[in-house]
This record gives C-alpha cells, sequence and structure tokens, in this order.
C-alpha cells in the first residue's frame, strides 16, 4: 500500500494532468456533437463545449480527491478519457462526410 504522502501526490498529478486531458477530449467531443446534432454554429458550439467544460475540470477535481481507491480512480479516469478521445476523433470534421 502506498504511503499518504505518495497518494496526495497522485491524487493532484490525476488531477490537475488527468483532469485536463480528459476535459479537453469531452469538450472538443461535446463542440463536435453540438455542430452535427443540433446544427449551432462552430462559434457557438465551441463555446458552449468549453464553458461545460470547466464544470467538467471542477468535477473532475473533486472526484480524484473523493475517490477510495487509487487504482480505480487511475482506471475510471483514463478509459474516460479514451472515450472521449476516440468520440471526438471519430466525429472530427476531417472523417464526416459533407
Amino acid at each position: 500500500m502506498a504511503s499518504p504522502a505518495s497518494q496526495v501526490i497522485q491524487r493532484v498529478i490525476a488531477a490537475a494532468f488527468g483532469g485536463y486531458v480528459l476535459t479537453a477530449a469531452s469538450s472538443a467531443c461535446l463542440s463536435y456533437a453540438l455542430v452535427y446534432g443540433p446544427s449551432m454554429s462552430r462559434f457557438d458550439a465551441t463555446m458552449t463545449g468549453l464553458l461545460i467544460g470547466f464544470l467538467i475540470y471542477a468535477a473532475v477535481i473533486m472526484w480524484v480527491f473523493a475517490a477510495h481507491s487509487l487504482k480505480r480512480m487511475w482506471w475510471q479516469l483514463g478509459s474516460a478519457t479514451a472515450v472521449f478521445t476516440v468520440l471526438a476523433v471519430l466525429l472530427s470534421p476531417q472523417l464526416v462526410l459533407p
């Protein structure tokens, strides 16, 4: 079992860097989905995705420090980031046919 100091350091790293990557991937995914879903303008979809990203980042930071298991937290953070990254790539304009 990890020492309390290393647990705090891992949570800080997960909150800062993992939270940033998860927020970036989910904001991109949401922006692309809003452009192609309800037919928003690109500007409005981007701004909506970025503003919701602030909420996502705050929620991820709180969740990282509230999680009981470090192993489970890292696994869930990585898998959520992977899912949103794949969805963002699939929804990106380069892959969407006109």
